[in-house]
């Protein structure tokens, strides 16, 4: 359970951190990617274990993360940044 709760808080430093400082905007779609493919994961295990509420709140949390992934990815400073 540890490792788990390590990951998340890396994503979500990665979430908020360059925004933050203004630095390597580029990598927060890619934090958001991989916070989207970790709860995918979650989700799995919580419907094997028919944890059916819980697969409520975790689809929820991967529509914000996808949210954010395709907001940070298609915006005109994205595309700013790397020129």
């Amino acid at each position: 359970m540890k490792v788990l709760g390590l990951i998340k808080l890396a994503a979500g430093v990665g979430l908020i951190l360059p925004a933050l400082i203004d630095t390597a905007i580029w990598l927060v779609p890619l934090a958001a990617l991989g916070l989207m493919m970790f709860m995918t994961g979650a989700v799995a295990v919580r419907v094997v274990r028919r944890e059916w509420g819980s697969v409520l709140g975790d689809m929820f949390f991967i529509a914000m993360a996808g949210f954010v992934a395709w907001g940070r990815a298609f915006s005109s400073e994205a595309f700013l940044a790397l020129g």
